[in-house]
C-alpha cells in the first residue's frame, strides 16, 4: 500500500493516516453489495464516533477526519462493488 501523500493537521500523525486508511480498505468490503441506504445510515454511525474518537484534535479537524473518513470506504466500496463483475 502507498503511503499516504498529504500534509496532516497537527495531531494526525503518520501512523493513524496509514491506520485510517488500512480501516477504510477494510470497511469497504462490508459494504459490497450492501443496500445503499443501510450503507449511508451506518457510515453517518461510523463518522460520528470516529469524530468522538478524534477528541484529541481541534472539533473542526475531527469532524473534516471522519468525513474523509466515510467518503473513502463509500467510495472504495464502490470501486470494489464495480470490480466485483470482472473479477470472476
Amino acid at each position: 500500500m502507498a503511503k499516504a501523500a498529504i500534509d496532516a493537521p497537527p495531531g494526525l500523525s503518520d501512523q493513524l493516516i496509514e491506520r485510517l486508511i488500512r480501516d477504510a480498505e477494510r470497511l469497504a468490503h462490508y459494504f459490497i453489495g450492501a443496500p445503499r441506504n443501510e450503507m449511508l445510515i451506518a457510515l453517518g454511525e461510523i463518522r460520528d464516533t470516529a469524530e468522538a474518537n478524534l477528541n484529541f484534535l481541534p472539533p473542526d479537524i475531527a469532524r473534516s477526519v471522519a468525513e474523509a473518513f466515510v467518503w473513502a470506504v463509500a467510495n472504495r466500496a464502490a470501486e470494489l462493488e464495480g470490480q466485483k463483475g470482472t473479477l470472476q
